[in-house]
């Protein structure tokens, strides 16, 4: 995100009531408005969970391998997503000054197809509901169909019934002056391919579309959809109404909501726009993407037959894109439904409601009136080979499952435990070790208004609070899943310290200054060695509001560990006894010696400040870190060894 001096937002006028506000306070972690971490619409308070500003050389790990993972083509274009900062030109991603760039380039050797970029968060980020925002300029390139979308996370049923949100789209040959919103899914009546139901939305006529910055946002919670450009509503899609509106019933319209409304509310001249039925799909997690589209010559929203694509204005702009959750939606992130679909062919069971992780336990067996019944229970609805699922099975997101039919005799036999071995004689009691610096429990209550005693490193963020290091925002909130910024790990750092005296000799970076309300804090980090910053055309930044990665946390906690400061409050921490440990004892996938901030990692592993993800043995240097994870990885660096 490119910087830009930022006016407060008051909240107080009516006309504001259904736009989106930021806040003007800042809170004890947040230094300034610069990325919002809090926002308010549709009377709702949301919070920052994910975001990427296109700072820096690389994309946010949100995006995933962006030479694996890409997006379906569905037009004149192939995903080289070549990213070569040495050559911006030839390149379909390009990152400069803030802002991502997503271009076509020509593709030698393929007939009508133009080299281009397409990313997603497949398969490392999803969501279900929210308020999502990004700042765009489209270009004017006839042909082009830039977009930023949503696709499901789990499609039993395949498209469109499983649903697609087409938020953004501009396909500049068919729709110059505006932008084109769509909802996908599927419906009895439609006479669209596969029963497509779209339900299609357009802002209003700008002649300035094109080549113009403008911020495009979306609400997604269980009452619909709203859609907003630079901050005005211009549709909206509701579940409210349970029957259709008077006036469709008049035309013959009597299918009724079943669950997603039916017609769209046009801000701009007030007309609906009628469609066939919704089912329901928009219940589940959907990831992004983010592509530079290409329609063939001769088509609808393609450039005219016979002619060349305008290379120079094939390209959309990003500025940034950014994720925003209320409490109850972050909390719903972890939890998961289990269906059960039978094909109308028996009553289905009742849906279940778990969490992440959780084993699905006993399946239910029901019967069809054949006298068949489910002999197996599987994601997909042929029952193809490695769908199968069991009570054993764990579930990491919303599952569809399909019954596969047969005689009684047919049900898979559970396999017998093994037998159970001797067990070995046991081993002479162990010495006692020392208790840590402090034995923590389960908090009792809340320790903030969205943080409860089961709620993951409660009692870690207790700790934090009761030593002043943190004291949430002004609302009582903790946040425990935004991101935590550069300059709040200072200030958290310094706190840590126990707030020593300090006035800052001079100005160290130049993007901080004594109006930052972190200023000293920051300063203070540079002098003791915690934080170098960027050398960028002779001078130095630190970037206060950029989220730090979990490699420059590391850093940052191995260099505080060693400061007089912490020396003196946690003399006998395992992680100052630790500091020349760097040894690589885990065998992790992702770190080796000689990357970026390697032995950092090391010690912190060996030290007991982090644990990673045992799983599949990474550390993820790049991911960045939640503050609820943050507040562990200060706590355990005071634990004694």
């Amino acid at each position: 995100m490119k910087r830009r001096t930022l006016i407060p937002v008051v909240v107080a006028t009516s006309a504001m009531a259904t736009g989106i506000v930021i806040p003007s306070a800042i809170a004890d972690d947040q230094a300034t408005a610069e990325v919002p971490q809090t926002i308010t619409s549709q009377g709702k308070t949301y919070n920052l969970v994910w975001n990427d500003e296109f700072n820096g050389s690389q994309l946010d790990a949100g995006w995933g391998d962006i030479n694996k993972s890409k997006p379906w083509s569905n037009g004149a274009m192939e995903y080289v997503n070549k990213f070569d900062p040495s050559d911006p030109d030839g390149s379909n991603l390009v990152l400069k000054d803030g802002i991502l760039r997503l271009q076509a380039t020509r593709l030698p050797g393929v007939w009508g197809k133009d080299a281009s970029a397409g990313i997603q968060t497949a398969g490392v980020k999803a969501w279900k509901f929210g308020h999502f925002e990004a700042r765009v300029k489209f270009y004017s390139a006839p042909g082009t169909w830039p977009a930023l979308w949503m696709m499901p996370e789990q499609s039993p049923y395949g498209w469109p019934r499983d649903g697609e949100i087409d938020w953004i789209e501009y396909p500049r040959s068919a729709t110059p002056k505006q932008n084109q919103t769509v909802l996908h899914t599927s419906g009895s009546t439609s006479t669209r391919d596969d029963g497509d139901s779209a339900a299609i939305a357009f802002s209003p006529a700008r002649g300035d579309l094109a080549g113009s910055w403008h911020v495009w946002a979306m609400d997604w919670t269980p009452d619909g959809f709203v859609f907003y450009m630079d901050g005005k509503e211009y549709a909206r899609k509701d579940t409210r109404s349970a029957e259709p509106p008077v006036h469709e019933k008049a035309k013959g319209n009597t299918y009724g909501n079943r669950r997603w409304d039916s017609s769209w509310i046009n801000k701009e001249n007030g007309t609906v726009h009628k469609d066939s039925p919704a089912l329901a799909p928009f219940d589940k997690k959907f990831y992004l993407i983010l592509n530079m589209g290409l329609k063939a010559p001769g088509i609808w929203a393609g450039r005219p037959s016979g002619t060349e694509l305008d290379y120079k204005n094939a390209k959309i702009d990003v500025d940034y894109v950014r994720v925003y959750q209320t409490a109850e939606q972050q909390r719903e992130q972890s939890k998961v439904f289990l269906k059960f679909d039978t094909k109308g062919e028996a009553i289905a069971p009742k849906q279940r409601d778990l969490t992440v992780g959780q084993k699905l336990g006993e399946l239910p067996e029901i019967g069809r009136e054949d006298g068949k019944v489910s002999i197996q229970w599987c994601r997909e609805r042929n029952c193809a080979p490695g769908t199968e699922v069991d009570a054993q099975t764990v579930i990491d997101q919303d599952w569809t499952l399909f019954p596969k039919w047969g005689d009684p005799t047919e049900k898979p036999k559970p396999t017998p435990a093994p037998a159970e071995k001797p067990k070995p004689a046991p081993a002479p009691a162990e010495k006692p070790k020392p208790a840590p610096a402090a034995q923590l429990s389960k908090p009792e209550g809340k320790v903030f208004v969205d943080v409860w005693a089961d709620s993951p490193f409660a009692a870690e963020i207790k700790w934090l609070r009761d030593r002043g290091v943190t004291t949430g925002w002004p609302d009582g909130t903790y946040r425990p899943f935004n991101k935590i910024n550069r300059d709040a790990m200072a200030a958290y750092l310094y706190r840590l310290a126990g707030s020593p005296a300090y006035t800052p000799k001079k100005k160290v970076f130049t993007d901080v200054t004594p109006k930052n309300a972190f200023y000293k804090e920051i300063s203070w980090a540079a002098e003791r060695g915690i934080t170098t910053g960027w050398k960028v055309r002779g001078h130095k930044e630190f970037r206060p509001w950029q989220p730090i990665d979990r490699n420059a946390m590391a850093a940052f906690l191995r260099r505080f560990v060693q400061t007089p400061e912490f020396r003196a409050k946690y003399p006998d921490s395992r992680a100052l006894a630790m500091i020349a440990d760097t040894a690589d004892r885990h065998g992790l996938r992702d770190v080796k010696k000689g990357m970026a901030f390697a032995d950092d990692i090391f010690w912190a592993y060996n030290s007991g400040v982090t644990t990673g993800w045992k799983e599949d043995k990474t550390f993820r240097p790049w991911e960045r870190i939640d503050r609820n994870a943050m507040a562990a990885f200060v706590y355990r660096m005071t634990v004694s060894k």
